[in-house]
């Protein structure tokens, strides 16, 4: 009995060792227990930048970034903080489609114009778009929800990453006529201008959902110590803004 209690005493040990290590290594989102919490109830919009010291030693660790065209990103801004994320593939599609406009003036068709548009964009339309580029492993964001998860051996990078791109298609060049042609229209003909436009849709399939709060994981390196955390924040209208609500990282 003496030896089984030495036994016993001893998996116990190494149990506990093992559940203080877990604790280590992983932790629950919003979960604010021994943890540096610092608050910032922040928007940024227009063209504007936060930087974060999310372990408050006076050393920034990321900065938020909203760029203009309802876009927005984070920064690592040293080699000892790293991002959450994941390696997926970038993939360019090119959709193309005919716009056929008619304009009128008391009821009489005075100007006939054909679009013939191509649209590069990171997004497809239809399962008929054309595959331009593939580019496979590109580090995106892996955000988190309220009570998920976080672990220290999930994919971690020190890197920049986009958190929103909206849909605002940008035209390269100005619209060039290439030619014009005849057209039927209800039976009588017209002399139609026909258009050539390029267009880049800046829409990103990955990017964060809107008006939905998000947590993105972070780490430090301190001291050799890996300090695992979040960054919780919310992209507001759109793209519009960028809610910035708290940081939390381990406190060892």
């Amino acid at each position: 009995m003496k030896k089984l209690g030495i036994f016993l005493i001893a998996i116990f040990f190494i149990v506990a060792c093992e559940k203080n290590s877990d604790y280590k290594l992983q932790l629950i989102i919003d979960d604010n227990q021994d943890m540096i919490i610092t608050s910032y109830n922040l928007f940024l919009e227009s063209v504007d930048t936060l930087d974060l010291d999310i372990n408050q030693d006076s050393i920034p660790d990321f900065r938020l970034i909203k760029n203009r065209y309802l876009s927005s990103s984070i920064i690592c801004l040293n080699p000892n903080s790293y991002l959450l994320g994941k390696h997926a593939t970038d993939t360019t599609f090119l959709y193309k489609e005919t716009i056929e406009s008619c304009y009128y003036r008391a009821d009489t068709i005075y100007k006939v114009e054909i679009e013939n548009r191509s649209n590069y964009g990171e997004c497809r339309y239809t399962q008929n778009d054309s595959i331009i580029n593939i580019t496979p492993n590109q580090f995106k964001l892996n955000p988190k929800k309220y009570n998920d998860l976080i672990n220290s051996n999930e994919l971690f990078i020190s890197d920049t990453a986009d958190l929103y791109i909206s849909f605002t298609p940008l035209k390269v060049g100005d619209d060039t006529i290439i030619s014009h042609k005849m057209v039927t229209i209800l039976g009588k003909s017209y002399e139609a201008t026909v258009l050539e436009t390029t267009e880049y849709d800046r829409a990103y399939c990955q990017s964060l959902p809107s008006d939905h709060i998000v947590y993105i994981g972070v780490k430090l390196e301190v001291q050799n110590k890996e300090l695992i955390g979040w960054i919780k924040l919310a992209v507001g209208d759109n793209g519009n803004n960028l809610l910035v609500f708290n940081s939390a990282i381990q406190n060892k």
